[in-house]
This record gives C-alpha cells, structure tokens and sequence, in this order.
C-alpha cells in the first residue's frame, strides 16, 4: 500500500525536509501534497484521498490546532493519521491535542528513522 501524504507546515524549507527525509525512509509514498497553512490543508484534505498529515502547529491564517478542530467539524479524523512536528514541547497541549484524534507528537529536529518507525506503527508495519 502507497500512502497519500500531507505536509502542512508554513515553512517550505521545512517541507522540503520532510520530503527529503520520507524518501529516505522508504515508506511507500503515492502522493505527497503541500500546504501552507491550515486553510490551505483543509483545501486538500476535501479534495484528495489523505492518510498521513504532517501537521506544524504555529502557522499564519490557521493553525494547526484549528485545522484539527475544522477536520473533527468535517468528520474526517477518524480516517487520517495526523502526526504533530513542531518544535513546542508542552506536556498539557500534547495530551489535549491527543484527546482531539492527533496520534503522534513529533518534535523537532527528527531523524529520518523516527519517521519511519512512526510511519511503520500507524499504518500497519507496511512500510518495507
């Protein structure tokens, strides 16, 4: 199985990086959409097959918080994986947004292997 993944970060030398490190991963990949920010990826998410999301948190227009409570709005949490990168590290807003349907909390700076052990543990242990 290829996922069909989506990078929101406002950063786009930080999606560069994250598409960089997923090859280097070999997670099996069939689409990687990009977006800016929150209201960019909801645009995505309505309009494509989505299993991942890489989610920043602090971005212009919505953040990633919001983007989350728009997609709980749009009863699609349930059928994508979302997996917070940021460079915050605050235990309360990591619990309450894992209580909203996030799965995992990545923080920033990853490695490519804790991304493919992540990758691995949420979509069944598929990737390679």
């Amino acid at each position: 199985m290829s996922f069909d993944i989506l990078l929101v970060d406002d950063s786009f030398t930080a999606r560069a990086i994250m598409i960089k490190t997923l090859s280097m991963t070999g997670v099996p990949i069939a689409t990687i959409h990009q977006a800016s920010n929150g209201k960019e990826g909801l645009s995505v998410i309505e309009k494509n097959r989505i299993n991942l999301i890489f989610l920043d948190m602090n971005m212009p227009i919505m953040g990633g918080e919001e983007m989350i409570h728009n997609m709980e709005k749009l009863n699609v949490l349930r059928d994508i994986r979302i997996i917070i990168t940021s460079s915050e590290g605050q235990t309360p807003r990591i619990k309450q947004l894992q209580k909203m349907g996030v799965c995992i909390y990545l923080q920033k700076p990853f490695t490519p292997e804790k991304i493919k052990e992540i990758t691995d543990s949420l979509m069944g242990g598929k990737n390679g």
